[in-house]
């Protein structure tokens, strides 16, 4: 039933030859419904963007638990005096380390410890910077030209203006 694009109000018959055309049917979905339907029956599902991703805990579902191997999540405790503290946990069910909370800041500091010891590879960063240079050069180069086709196009309007005025001053003379 979900396959069948009559309900888009278009008809396709492939045994025959006749490609997808618009029916004179008043149709029951949108096609955009239509194709939406098709894209989740196939598998390819769009997962809309998270709306409690925040910039105060960035790490947040990056990280994976050291004992169950699932993400770990964040939360917000909150002292007798009413200030907040960001921590990393795993909330997982059947996890040993399940409800223990790390400190934000020392997580992020761990991984930032990790993310000093990583040393990338220099070809690609030669790479790279090679081809910057090379769009810069271009870029350049681009520039430049369109300065020069400026400069000569003004000089060639000097040069009609002058010539213009020469020659009006040279008619004048004459009569």
């Amino acid at each position: 039933m979900l396959r069948c694009n009559l309900y888009a109000g278009y008809l396709e018959y492939e045994n025959w030859a006749v490609p997808l055309t618009k029916a004179k049917h008043p149709p029951l979905i949108s096609y955009d419904t239509y194709l939406t339907i098709q894209e989740r029956l196939e598998g390819k599902n769009v997962v809309p963007a998270r709306k409690n991703l925040s910039r105060d805990i960035p790490l947040r579902s990056f990280l994976v638990c050291e004992h169950c191997g699932r993400r770990i999540t964040s939360c917000w405790s909150q002292c007798h005096t009413g200030r907040k503290y960001p921590y990393y946990l795993c909330q997982y069910r059947n996890c040993p380390e399940r409800g223990k909370s790390t400190p934000k800041q020392k997580v992020e500091n761990e991984f930032e410890q990790l993310l000093g010891k990583v040393v990338p590879d220099q070809t690609p960063l030669n790479v790279a910077e090679q081809m910057f240079r090379d769009a810069w050069e271009v870029r350049i180069r681009s520039t430049q030209s369109q300065e020069i086709e400026k400069m000569v196009e003004l000089n060639l309007n000097r040069a009609v203006r002058i010539e213009a005025d020469a020659n009006a001053g040279a008619y004048e003379a004459r009569v």
